[in-house]
């Protein structure tokens, strides 16, 4: 993999020096050197392809043999499994799987006589679902287990210093869920040997933050807990587009851009703490300005001053920011940024090198959605 990733920087080297070049035969020459690039790398992540099932399929009876030492009944089942994804996600995805599930049968799931009170049935549920679309790879793990204790939750942060008791009043039910994935936090009131003291959630978030990805985890109490896990298909190669705001360089995954929008003061409003847009000609209303970095405000817009807003779609969700000028659309390999130095800036998820042999920080598009 490295010399195809050597050969995309010296092909995007290229496509940054030619850019307002007006000769035709090298623009050509380019033109053929991106496209067999491409099919190269296309090839070669191809045939690193496999079934998700090959790390799935072990889970079903690990989930019985766990469950027979904590003298439960437990189910699990697959769907997806046929999924096909790069090699790399199998590598990386697997002790994350094994966390969550030994915690889900261990914490998670009731022994037999608590279902039977709260009417449930005798046999807890675990259910691994996989998805797919052109830009995302969904693992979405659920039990119908007791959930998420969110009053214990805050209890223990404020036990053990996370938060102050004013904090924990102030927070919201993502916020409190999201203290579970904090270094060595734990609710178990008991040390087994199955699940050790509960911790290992932070291991999981940082683990999918290395391939890009994203946790995100809804509970219930004595419904259940669903975690999801979100990582982008190509964990390879990423077709991105180059913008500059404020004199920074920024990649956008070219997958979320919907439009890109001049517009000035007049189409922009204040309105519930936020400066929106009207798009109704779109059928798009009230696009929130996201802010790129923390100084980034539009406190005061000038009335003669333009500004470019690229407006962005996940799934049904949309939302705008602002930047100064797109430079080109390139095709780039994505690193993880290195979280001991950033492990507080959630808003980037990678950086990639440039034909310029210059980073450009890749901005993550699950923070603006959440």
């Amino acid at each position: 993999l490295s010399i195809i990733h050597n050969l995309i920087i010296i092909k995007n080297r290229f496509e940054l020096k030619l850019k307002n070049n007006e000769d035709y035969e090298l623009k050509e020459i380019l033109s053929q050197l991106r496209l067999n690039t491409l099919e190269l790398n296309k090839n070669i992540m191809q045939a690193r392809l496999v079934e998700i099932n090959t790390i799935l399929n072990r889970f079903p009876s690990m989930a019985r043999k766990l469950a027979k030492e904590l003298n439960k009944k437990i189910e699990l089942s697959i769907i997806g499994g046929e999924i096909l994804v790069d090699r790399t996600i199998i590598d990386v995805i697997g002790d994350p799987l094994v966390h969550i599930i030994r915690n889900s049968i261990d914490h998670g799931i009731e022994n037999e006589e608590e279902r039977i009170k709260k009417n449930k049935h005798p046999i807890g549920k675990i259910i691994i679902e996989v998805k797919k679309t052109d830009t995302e790879i969904q693992i979405i793990i659920s039990d119908d287990g007791q959930g998420i204790n969110l009053k214990k939750v805050k209890e223990k942060a404020i036990k053990n210093g996370l938060i102050t008791e004013e904090k924990a009043e102030q927070m919201n039910e993502k916020e409190i869920i999201e203290l579970i994935t904090l270094p060595g936090f734990s609710t178990a009131e008991k040390i087994t040997e199955l699940s050790g003291r509960g911790v290992g959630m932070d291991v999981v978030k940082n683990t999918i933050e290395k391939i890009r990805g994203s946790l995100t985890i809804n509970t219930e109490l004595n419904k259940g807990t669903t975690m999801i896990i979100t990582i982008p298909t190509s964990i390879n190669l990423s077709t991105v587009l180059f913008c500059i705001y404020n004199n920074n360089r920024y990649l956008i995954q070219q997958d979320y851009v919907y439009e890109l929008l001049e517009i000035s003061k007049k189409d922009i409003f204040f309105k519930d703490g936020k400066y929106s847009i009207d798009l109704s000609n779109k059928e798009i209303l009230n696009i929130e300005f996201k802010k790129i970095i923390p100084a980034f405000y539009i406190n005061e817009p000038n009335e003669n001053e333009k500004y470019y807003l690229l407006l962005l779609k996940k799934e049904n969700k949309f939302f705008g920011i602002i930047i100064d000028k797109v430079i080109t659309q390139l095709e780039v390999i994505i690193k993880p940024l290195n979280k001991y130095f950033l492990k507080n800036i959630n808003i980037f998820n990678g950086a990639a090198l440039l034909g310029d042999n210059l980073p450009a920080l890749l901005l993550n598009i699950n923070y603006f959605i959440n």
